[in-house]
């Protein structure tokens, strides 16, 4: 039994001090038949690959998004699967809670001011005191922001697969019927969902219609959760207040792209998860988990595939 670990995906640092803990006997940068468990970036297990890790059974990767992987290959080699969606939630929030507060106070035309030495002021700000925040769905990232939130004494909506209550949450949503009432209600939206089949494309033209002409839409999920041409026109005809967006499509955003130009969009480089603290909270969750599985203990984030 070996521990392969990416060196790409977790430097070399993070890769000598397990190697040093774990012992050179089990982890290794090598792939061969002895490795049963891969420590990797979310990219798709090749054939190849898999024919040098025939034992292979364990996946942990270093990311909280898994689209990339290809689940059907995965569940043909029983392959168990495990992201790292708690490392980043913290964090994320926070980016969130960003993004609202610069289209909130006008961030971008300050800073504009700035630069040219203008001193105008803007009235009419929005608030997020008071306010109903809705989120497109939820987990270990909503409930972060929630703990975030309750300071502004929000009220919270939420939608998802699972009926499960959450007394933070007035409402929690698990049908189309329910995520339009969700955006027909939510002064923030919060889209945080993966991308898979049922997410691709999710929010529409018509659906984000629903959303009132005040209100902000944040993306830290997936950008094709989004018909982004749509959101483009909504945006460009002030139907919704504006956009906050991590992620897009396609990755770089082109330099002549036109949400560049929008006034009311705030962009960031798919980079929402980054932190001064990520590497260590990663390596702490690495490491949870391969004591977990040598010790045939449960380990944490399965993605139910």
């Amino acid at each position: 039994m070996k521990i392969h670990l990416d060196k790409k995906a977790i430097g070399q640092r993070m890769f000598d001090e397990l190697k040093k803990q774990f012992g050179s006997h089990l982890i290794t940068e090598e792939l061969s038949s002895d490795v049963t468990y891969r420590v990797m970036l979310p990219f798709v297990v090749s054939d190849d690959e898999l024919s040098k890790t025939p034992n292979l059974s364990h996946i942990q990767l270093v990311t909280a998004g898994y689209d990339q992987m290809d689940l059907t290959k995965l569940k043909q080699h029983r392959i168990n699967l495990y992201n790292a969606k708690d490392v980043y939630s913290d964090t994320i929030a926070e980016d969130i809670l960003t993004k609202i507060f610069v289209l909130n106070r006008n961030v971008k035309n300050y800073v504009k001011q700035m630069t040219e030495g203008t001193w105008v002021r803007h009235k009419n700000e929005y608030e997020l005191y008071n306010t109903t925040v809705g989120f497109i769905g939820m987990g270990s990232l909503s409930n972060a922001l929630v703990k975030r939130l309750e300071g502004f004494d929000c009220t919270f909506l939420g939608y998802r697969r699972s009926t499960q209550k959450d007394p933070k949450f007035q409402e929690i949503y698990t049908d189309q019927n329910g995520l339009d009432l969700l955006l027909t209600k939510s002064d923030y939206v919060i889209v945080t969902l993966p991308l898979n089949e049922e997410t691709n494309g999710l929010l529409t033209k018509e659906r984000l219609m629903h959303m009132k002409n005040s209100a902000l839409l944040i993306n830290v999920g997936r950008g094709e959760v989004i018909v982004q041409d749509d959101l483009i026109e909504l945006l460009q005809t002030k139907q919704i207040r504006g956009a906050g967006l991590d992620v897009c499509y396609p990755e770089p955003l082109p330099r002549d792209h036109i949400l560049w130009t929008l006034d009311n969009v705030y962009i960031t480089p798919h980079n929402a998860p980054s932190s001064i603290h990520q590497s260590k909270r990663l390596q702490s969750l690495i490491v949870k988990n391969i004591q977990a599985y040598l010790t045939d203990h449960p380990m944490v984030n399965e993605v139910n595939y």
